[in-house]
């Protein structure tokens, strides 16, 4: 079985960076020769999916290979997260110069959008992993942040979407039953063969902001998707439980599955708004904690399952971790629903005024959750340091020696 899943991971590894490295040319190739208004947008997507699949995919295939070998792996010590921090400033600062001063965009941005978006959460993981270092190895981490960025997204992407495709057809099924419904449905089948229709801000409103439209997108960004992303995002633990982790271990596998996570994540969806692309990727580094922390919170929820064989404590951290992904989730929507509602009162001096100032109140929740989800990293840590406080020695000795063990420690006792 442990042979197998080598086998497996190593050509899995192989097939993600052949198949980014071809699509990403040709999307770039595809771009750059049809030009058009989309051009920089799609150029940096494609440019993300490459640098994304060739530098993650080829880690992977050398751990992956090098596991086959019977090759240890260093033990995951991290350093200089200063120098990481001064990158994604940098990163920041050339990105937007790029942008604003137009100097070739297309050619010189989509680098400065990868590592601007993807040194957060190498950030977040490097800082944990100093707090626990020794518990686990560079290779395990890499092929969790491999498995959360190309196996997780693609299957949480394919279930959501199936998920909201039912739940668009239940509540079209449901407003044609309302009072004017089926005026509704026509005048927004109107708007999708004509999407330049949806181009203006007012129009866009109106079509949006009625009851049946708010209440479904709740609930499919609130609820379908936490529920779906926080069920399917750690499965490299779920691959990897043969190993029976300790508690550290599953932390740092949870954290580094989030990562590569966010990090799929937020490439894709940063390229649909580079107008406001500084703000858009400050704004990403909430996400990026959100997904580490549920991460790494559902890593213990495996670990409770798998390991201490503690259903209802892996339930209950489950539902934690979607609770908090929900309410993060419901209030980037409910932003997103009043500057809307701001663009269809533009003419209302009032309404105007209610809505900037409701926007303005729901970033400064954000910005205080994403504090506390900071905040939750830290406290976990600190958990699982005092949970554990023999296992530093033990697995650094382990690592040090050359050997790589199925298992650094048997089940400790705690709560």
């Amino acid at each position: 079985m442990r042979d197998l899943l080598r086998i497996l991971a190593l050509i899995a590894a192989l097939f993600v960076t052949v198949l980014g490295a071809l699509l990403g040319f040709a999307g770039i190739a595809v771009s750059i020769i049809g030009g058009g208004p989309d051009m920089l947008m799609l150029v940096t997507s494609s440019a993300s999916i490459l640098l994304l699949s060739v530098g993650l995919g080829l880690a992977a295939t050398w751990h992956a290979w090098r596991v086959l070998r019977g090759y240890p792996s260093a033990p995951f010590q991290p350093g200089r997260i200063w120098l990481l921090v001064a990158l994604f400033v940098l990163a920041l600062v050339l990105g937007q110069t790029m942008l604003s001063l137009s100097l070739l965009p297309a050619l010189t941005f989509p680098p400065f959008h990868v590592a601007a978006t993807v040194l957060p959460a190498v950030i977040v993981v490097a800082l944990i992993g100093r707090s626990l270092a020794g518990t686990t190895t560079w290779r395990d981490m890499v092929l969790q942040a491999a498995s959360g960025a190309f196996l997780a997204t693609p299957l949480a992407f394919i279930i959501e979407g199936t998920a909201i495709l039912l739940l668009v057809i239940a509540t079209v099924l449901g407003v044609t039953w309302l009072p004017g419904g089926e005026d509704l449905i026509l005048t927004a089948t109107s708007y999708l063969q004509d999407p330049s229709l949806l181009q203006d801000p007012g129009v866009l409103a109106s079509a949006l902001l009625t009851p049946g439209i708010v209440l479904a997108a709740f609930a499919a960004v609130a609820g379908l998707v936490p529920l779906a992303e926080e069920a399917i995002k750690t499965i490299g633990v779920v691959l990897m439980g043969y190993r029976r982790p300790s508690l550290p271990q599953a932390v740092l596998w949870g954290l580094a599955a989030g990562a590569g996570f966010a990090a799929a994540e937020g490439l894709l969806n940063a390229t649909g708004s580079l107008d406001s692309w500084l703000p858009g990727v400050l704004l990403r580094i909430g996400t990026t904690l959100l997904h580490c922390l549920t991460g790494a919170l559902m890593g213990v929820a495996w670990y409770q399952i798998l390991v201490r064989r503690r259903w209802s404590r892996g339930l209950l951290l489950y539902v934690i971790s979607v609770a908090i992904h929900g309410l993060w989730n419901s209030l980037a929507l409910a932003m997103v629903l009043l500057s809307l509602g701001a663009f269809g009162a533009s003419t209302d001096t009032g309404s105007l005024a209610l809505a900037g100032l409701g926007v303005v109140a729901i970033l400064l929740c954000l910005v205080i959750l994403g504090m506390a989800l900071a905040g939750g990293l830290a406290g976990l840590t600190v958990y699982v340091r005092r949970r554990s406080p023999g296992i530093l020695s033990p697995n650094a000795a382990a690592a040090s020696t050359g050997s790589e063990p199925l298992a650094l420690e048997a089940p400790t006792p705690e709560d």
